[in-house]
C-alpha cells in the first residue's frame, strides 16, 4: 500500500515546486491537465470494458471539470507570460534598455551610466 502513496506524493511536491515560481505555473499546469487527461481517457476506456457507466460518472464529471479549468489556466498562462514578455523592455548589457511601443517602433534609451561615461 505504501509504494501506491509514492506516485500522488510525487506529483504534488512537483506541482508544489512548479507554483514556488511564476516561470514554472505554465508547466505545472500542463503537467497537471495532461495526467488528469490521461486519467480520464483510462477511467472512461475502463468503463466501456467493465459496463460501470453508473459508479464512474460522478468521477468522470470532476474530472472533464478539473481538465477544463486546467486547460483555462493555461490559456491565461500563456496570455500573461506573452504580456509580460511585450511589455518588459529588455536591458542591454550596458544598462540601457529598448522601449517598444505598439510593435512598431523601438527606441535606445541609454541608462545614465552610460551616458556620463560617452560625455568624458
Amino acid at each position: 500500500m505504501a509504494t501506491l502513496a509514492g506516485f500522488p506524493l510525487g506529483c504534488a511536491a512537483f506541482l508544489i515546486y512548479c507554483l514556488a515560481s511564476n516561470r514554472r505555473t505554465l508547466t505545472g499546469l500542463i503537467f497537471s491537465t495532461l495526467l488528469i487527461g490521461i486519467v480520464l481517457v483510462i477511467r472512461i476506456s475502463a468503463m466501456e470494458v467493465e459496463s460501470s457507466a453508473q459508479q464512474s460518472m460522478p468521477l468522470i464529471i470532476s474530472e472533464i471539470v478539473l481538465v477544463v479549468i486546467s486547460l483555462v489556466g493555461i490559456a491565461i498562462e500563456i496570455g500573461r507570460q506573452s504580456y509580460a514578455h511585450r511589455t518588459i523592455p529588455p536591458f542591454l548589457s550596458d544598462g540601457s534598455h529598448l522601449t517598444c511601443m505598439a510593435h512598431i517602433t523601438c527606441v535606445l534609451q541609454p541608462s545614465a551610466r552610460s551616458f556620463f561615461a560617452a560625455s568624458k
